[in-house]
C-alpha cells in the first residue's frame, strides 16, 4: 500500500469535512460519524484548493529570498505560493496546479545524481502541458477540493495486497481505513503522484504546471538514500505498468 496516499485521502474524507463545517452550513445534517464532502454545496467545494506539500518541502512568502546560482528566480513579483495557487486556480478551466521543485541542498553544478532536473521542470514539462499532460509529482501541487471529491471512488480497495483479506471478509478494517482506501489518492502504487497523474488524465480532469520556483526543500543525501528513492520510484511504475492500471489497456474509442 500508500501510507501517504492513505494519509491524503483520510484528511480529505474525514478531517476537511470538519472544517468546512465551521465555516459553511452543510446542506444536510450531519450525522453521527460526522460532516461529509457531499454534505457541502458544490459551490464550496469548488471554492476550495487542497495543498499537497512533502514534509521536506517549505513554502517560501518572497521567492526572492533564495536564487538560484547565477541567476534570478523566474518570477520577481515576490508573490509566493499560496497566492500564485490561488490566483492559478481562480481560472476554471483548471483543477489542478503544479509547481517545480527545488533544493538548497544541492549544488548544481555538483549535482551527480541530477535532484535539481533543470530540463524536465523548465523545458519538458512546459512542453507536455501544451499536450494537454496532466502533471502531478506528489508534491508542491494544489488541487481543487471537488475535483477531489468527485473522482473519490476508485477500486483502490480491490488492487491493494494489503486489503485483500479485508475484502475477503477476513478482518474488520476501521471505518478511518476503510474511507482512506477508497479516497482519491491511489494506494495501488508507492509513487501515487504518477499514478495519479494517469488516473486524472483518464477522468478528463485538466491541470496545468505554473513554471516558477515557490517551494524549497532537501534532496536525499548519500548514494544509499538515492537509492532507496529511485528504487521506489521505479517500483511505483512497475506495479502500474505490470497491471491493468497500464494505459495500454484503456478503452479507446
Amino acid at each position: 500500500g500508500n501510507a501517504k496516499s492513505l494519509n491524503l485521502n483520510h484528511c480529505i474524507k474525514i478531517e476537511i469535512p470538519k472544517i468546512l463545517a465551521r465555516y459553511h452550513t452543510p446542506k444536510v445534517a450531519a450525522d453521527a460519524s460526522g460532516p461529509r464532502l457531499g454534505d457541502f454545496d458544490d459551490a464550496v467545494l469548488r471554492r476550495s484548493v487542497v495543498v499537497v506539500l512533502d514534509c521536506d518541502m517549505a513554502i517560501v512568502n518572497d521567492p526572492n529570498e533564495f536564487m538560484l546560482v547565477d541567476r534570478p528566480p523566474r518570477n520577481g513579483d515576490g508573490v509566493g505560493f499560496l497566492p500564485k495557487i490561488l490566483r492559478v486556480l481562480s481560472d476554471d478551466r483548471w483543477d489542478l496546479v503544479l509547481t517545480p521543485q527545488y533544493f538548497t541542498n544541492i549544488t548544481p553544478y555538483a549535482d551527480a545524481f541530477n535532484h535539481l532536473n533543470p530540463q524536465f521542470w523548465e523545458y519538458i514539462l512546459p512542453g507536455l502541458t501544451t499536450l494537454g499532460y496532466v502533471a502531478c509529482t506528489g508534491t508542491n501541487m494544489g488541487l481543487r477540493l471537488s475535483m477531489l471529491h468527485n473522482h473519490s471512488r476508485t477500486h483502490d480497495k480491490d488492487d491493494n495486497q494489503a486489503v485483500r483479506p479485508f475484502v475477503l471478509g477476513q478482518g474488520n478494517p476501521s471505518a478511518r481505513y476503510e474511507a482512506a482506501m477508497q479516497g482519491p489518492f491511489p494506494v495501488y502504487s508507492v509513487t501515487e503522484d504518477y499514478a495519479l497523474s494517469l488516473e486524472l488524465k483518464k477522468a478528463g480532469v485538466k491541470g496545468t504546471y505554473h513554471a516558477e520556483y515557490l517551494v524549497k526543500g532537501a534532496a536525499p543525501s548519500g548514494i544509499t538514500a538515492v537509492d532507496i528513492q529511485r528504487g521506489r520510484w521505479t517500483e511505483g511504475h512497475y506495479q502500474i505498468f505490470f497491471s491493468r492500471k497500464n494505459p495500454a489497456f484503456y478503452p479507446h474509442k
